[in-house]
């Protein structure tokens, strides 16, 4: 073995990943998706990567004899794999699942690798019930006092018939179960094995609806048919912003960071939400603007100087701007000797950043430099002693005393 040959291979094996997960390449949902017909068949086709030695299996439940996996090298590495399904005469209605998995092993298939877990693709088999068979869900709904909101209803009909007119019919019911009042949502049709969302327009103001939580009872109605009632809760909110918690001690004497947490009761998302912080000293500390989320729990940070600040307890004005509004609370704080936690973090976490760059850990482009480094050191070290000119190696040439 030449030293060029040597080094490459000391080069690869430096670079070589040490383990890759097994992985699945698979078809898409839809291919993957089985609507019965007595003795259908099926193929369908998968690829195994990311792994040396990967095993195949099947869960397939009562349609395990249903299910082949032609493998061509089981245990082996990356391959391509069919799986086989053909479908029994018949079939209960209902949804079935079969999962085709990889599993990464030992050579020879003697056991799993390090308890990597195995990888799974999912198919689903749907056998259709006879005649309409609508199932339904309810999306979340909330609303503003005095807005307008869509209740939106989803059905799907997991039967072999088309149903020709479906409608959402919900009810609005208080926290003592009376029912303010009913809306409907649109009338539409659903192909066998389809769905569709309906929806309902919710006017909080005609049925005024006041700030606090409803329950929407919904049923569907499917060419003539009233299903079973679901419910979903209803969150009517008004525009208002609460602080809810706060920094409740900061430090005298020093810089520190100081919290204000708040929660919206709006249904929807409000922008640019800020607040102003009144110290003892005179001073206003503004803290960022923030966007939140409807009925969101959030938190505004600020930075207090608490250098000429007193010990002891202490009252804070604290001031949330919003929607072109505002609310104001006094809040308690304890001023106290010590040292921010953010500052002591801050102390330990230093000694560390300063010699980071002397990490053992070193990434694959550091190692694949570092090895192309030696291996044109070494080259040029042989190349300098191939052309150095030789020595005489007979017995050296004395003159003659005179």
């Amino acid at each position: 073995m030449n030293r060029n040959t040597f080094f490459l291979l000391f080069f690869f094996i430096i670079i070589s990943p040490v383990v890759l997960a097994v992985g699945i390449q698979q078809p898409s949902l839809a291919a993957r998706t089985i609507i019965f017909e007595p003795h259908k068949e099926v193929t369908i086709p998968y690829n195994l990567v990311g792994a040396e030695y990967i095993h195949t299996y099947k869960r397939a439940g009562n349609l395990n004899s249903s299910v082949t996996i032609n493998d061509p090298d089981q245990d082996g590495g990356p391959r391509s794999i069919n799986v086989d399904i053909k479908l029994p005469e018949s079939l209960d209605p209902g949804t079935y699942t079969i999962f085709i998995g990889g599993l990464e092993t030992s050579p020879g298939g003697t056991g799993q690798v390090g308890g990597v877990a195995a990888i799974e693709s999912r198919i689903t088999i749907i056998s259709l019930y006879p005649g309409i068979y609508p199932l339904f869900s309810i999306q979340p709904a909330d609303v503003g006092v005095g807005q307008n909101g869509t209740v939106k209803v989803d059905i799907q009909n997991m039967g072999q018939d088309k149903i020709n007119a479906a409608q959402a019919v919900i009810d609005i019911v208080d926290s003592d179960n009376n029912t303010i009042g009913t809306i409907y949502s649109n009338v539409d049709s659903i192909d066998s094995n389809s769905g569709k969302t309906l929806e309902a327009q919710l006017d909080a103001a005609q049925l005024k609806l006041k700030q606090g939580a409803y329950i929407l009872r919904v049923h569907i109605v499917t060419d003539g048919k009233i299903s079973s009632v679901q419910e979903k809760e209803l969150r009517v909110g008004s525009l208002s912003v609460a602080v809810v918690d706060w920094t409740k001690e900061i430090y005298a004497g020093a810089i520190n960071k100081f919290t204000i947490s708040i929660e919206s009761d709006w249904a929807s998302p409000i922008e640019g939400v800020y607040a102003k912080i009144y110290l003892p000293d005179k001073t206003v500390v503004k803290t960022p603007n923030l966007d939140i989320t409807k009925f969101q729990r959030a938190t505004l940070e600020g930075y207090i100087d608490a250098t000429n600040f007193s010990l002891g307890n202490n009252s804070f004005d604290v001031e949330v701007f919003f929607a072109q509004s505002s609310i104001r609370k006094t809040i308690p704080v304890i001023v106290t000797q010590g040292t921010p936690a953010e500052t002591a973090t801050a102390q330990r976490e230093e000694p560390q950043k300063t010699t980071s760059g002397t990490s053992s850990g070193m990434s694959t482009t550091t190692i694949v430099i570092i090895a192309l480094a030696i291996l044109i050191v070494v080259n040029v070290f042989f190349l300098f002693k191939k052309n150095k000119p030789p020595q005489a190696s007979g017995p050296s040439q004395v003159p003659p005393k005179v």
